[in-house]
């Protein structure tokens, strides 16, 4: 092919990024299934967002995401996709059942 027509090379972050972020699902996937620690809502709220970043960093990887786009544009858009998308319920999710935990102690 010639060189205009060949797709510039890949990110390696990305490439390092996604297999983490799989890596990391694999685990606590497992774990949950080991141990059914957290219950299913926990399981919920904490993979829905892993699962869109590995959606995100597979598009980025195979050069998907946005393809009007120039890469910089793309990672730039994913980047942001990702810190928003990443603030997920489970703080929200956990720090009542911790007040009411500490409570509990008290009593």
């Amino acid at each position: 092919m010639s060189a205009s027509l060949e797709r510039p090379a890949r990110p390696r972050v990305v490439e390092v990024l996604y297999y983490l972020t799989a890596v990391f699902f694999f685990v606590y996937l497992f774990a949950y299934f080991w141990t059914s620690e957290g219950g299913p809502v926990l399981l919920a709220i904490t993979l829905v967002p892993v699962t869109f970043v590995l959606f995100t960093l597979d598009e980025l990887r195979k050069d998907e995401l946005y393809p009007r786009l120039r890469q910089p544009g793309a990672a730039t858009e994913s980047a942001v996709a990702v810190l928003v998308r990443g603030r997920d319920g489970t703080v929200e999710y956990l720090s009542p059942l911790k007040q009411q935990r500490i409570r509990g102690n008290r009593a």
